[in-house]
């Protein structure tokens, strides 16, 4: 790969700007969620709402006006940390790598063990991404449905939502990396031939 390369030296940009906005968010979101356990009190929260269906968590809640009381604040924002900090964890480990593999492209240098491992490395993380997400999902919804007291009659539909994207995203990630082990065996072939 020529080392100039317009589009390689962007995505090599992008993806060290991203990496950092994502620490950045990450640090700002431990901060917030840290510092909201100390604010948020055991006691309910009671807001007055109209009409309103609402879709967290792979979770449908419909309510008619009334009062909306959450009956156990801290409850519900340990579910929302659950849910959110394993996402991020995949995030930054996924652009991690991304890293290098971009940075061992810019000296010419693609198609090594080193890549094809870290571009598995992404895949797995992927694929129990989606698995951490779909528990942690399904748990956050059901302390959701738990912790909202309704005036009015309720329904609540409750069910798994498997992040279907994530399970694809990760098995395209690990067929590339096959791909790239592939491409080290030609590389290899190609560097003893000359």
């Amino acid at each position: 790969m020529d080392k100039d390369s317009g589009v390689l030296a962007f995505l090599r940009v992008a993806v060290k700007v991203t990496f950092w906005a994502e620490v950045v968010v990450a640090g700002l979101m431990l901060i917030l969620i840290t510092r909201a356990s100390f604010i948020v009190g055991a006691e309910p929260i009671v807001m007055q709402s109209q009409n309103v269906t609402m879709r967290l968590f792979g979770h449908q809640i419909a309510y008619p006006e009334g009062a909306v009381a959450i009956a156990n604040p801290r409850r519900l924002l340990a579910a929302a940390a659950g849910f959110t900090i394993p996402v991020i964890a995949v995030s930054l480990f996924v652009l991690f790598q991304l890293r290098s593999v971009f940075d061992s492209m810019a000296t010419g240098t693609p198609f090594t063990v080193a890549n094809a491992n870290r571009i598995s490395g992404m895949g797995m993380a992927i694929l129990a991404g989606a698995a951490v997400r779909a528990v942690s999902e399904t748990l956050a919804g059901r302390i959701l449905a738990d912790s909202l007291e309704i005036q009015g009659s309720t329904t609540v539909k409750s069910g798994i939502m498997p992040p279907i994207g994530w399970v694809l995203g990760g098995l395209l990630v690990l067929t590339l990396a096959e791909i790239f082990r592939y491409g080290v065996k030609l590389q290899e072939e190609h560097d003893t031939t000359i």
